[in-house]
């Protein structure tokens, strides 16, 4: 009995996606899905927190939101995430951050943001151009 080889479906990168208001993070989940890419939600600080320690390998990328009610910041969530994984493409999404304050973070980190509001796929376009910019090296 001939038994060929079953092709191995190719992974689909892994976006963990943070952010507490519902009509906010599902446009953006369904648009990485739409796009191909798997996805992992949180709604706060404690979820990410618990999403990254059970699925660090395998994430390819994290979109935060900033404000995420109690707790850390998007911004210190991604600034730990990177710390432990230098070269992770990472997107903080705000509607508050002034354009000296994003200066800032990208002149001083790997970190990118894009200010609310934003065109769902543009999203999608950023972290799709950190993933090859950063695997580039």
């Amino acid at each position: 009995m001939d038994s060929a080889p079953i092709a191995a479906e190719p992974l689909k990168p892994v976006v963990l996606v943070i952010e507490d208001e519902p009509t906010v993070r599902r446009p953006i989940v369904m648009t990485f899905n739409r796009m191909g890419y798997e996805v992992l939600e949180a709604t706060s600080a404690a979820e990410a927190s618990a999403q990254w320690a059970a699925h660090q390998a395998r994430i390819s990328a994290v979109v935060s939101d900033n404000m995420l009610g109690p707790g850390p910041t998007g911004l210190s969530l991604l600034r730990q995430f990177t710390e432990a994984r230098a070269a992770l493409p990472t997107v903080l999404i705000s509607g508050v951050l002034t354009i000296d304050v994003i200066r800032s973070i990208e002149s001083a980190s790997s970190i990118r943001c894009m200010q609310k509001p934003f065109e769902f796929r543009a999203l999608v376009e950023l972290v799709a151009r950190r993933m090859r910019e950063l695997a580039a090296g």
